[in-house]
């Protein structure tokens, strides 16, 4: 459940004093006093090898813009699930390699505006 995934990534934040990015159909940004929750994105995710580490990747990219750790994690999730919903949308039922394909198109496509009105990220506490 949702309670029992903020748990986990609030104990572990707290516990290495780190933030935390939990991900999965909802993915749980914490950071041990805070944390968010970002929806939305697609199933196919999980039949795309890489596409976790992809977004460890990007924490790293939004991190050397937003000096929040939190709030970079938080968007990373946000942008990633934006990308792998408009890649679904793409490649339709074509498959996992359609899938990667168009999630690697949509990741170069998404603009400032795109990201803002599609992005589902709600603060948990």
């Amino acid at each position: 459940s949702r309670e029992e995934r903020l748990e986990i990534a609030v104990r572990l934040a707290q516990r290495r004093r780190t933030t935390v990015l939990l991900s999965g159909p909802e993915d749980i940004a914490a950071d041990g006093s805070a944390a968010w929750c970002v929806t939305g994105g697609s199933d196919l995710m999980s039949k795309v090898t890489g596409t976790g580490c992809m977004l460890s990747v990007l924490c790293g990219v939004f991190a050397a813009v937003e000096p929040d750790r939190l709030s970079a994690a938080a968007l990373a999730s946000a942008f990633w699930k934006v990308c792998s919903h408009r890649a679904e949308m793409e490649a339709g039922n074509r498959g996992p390699g359609s899938f990667r394909a168009a999630l690697m198109d949509a990741a170069a496509a998404v603009t400032s505006a795109d990201f803002a009105a599609e992005a589902q990220v709600e603060r948990l506490h």
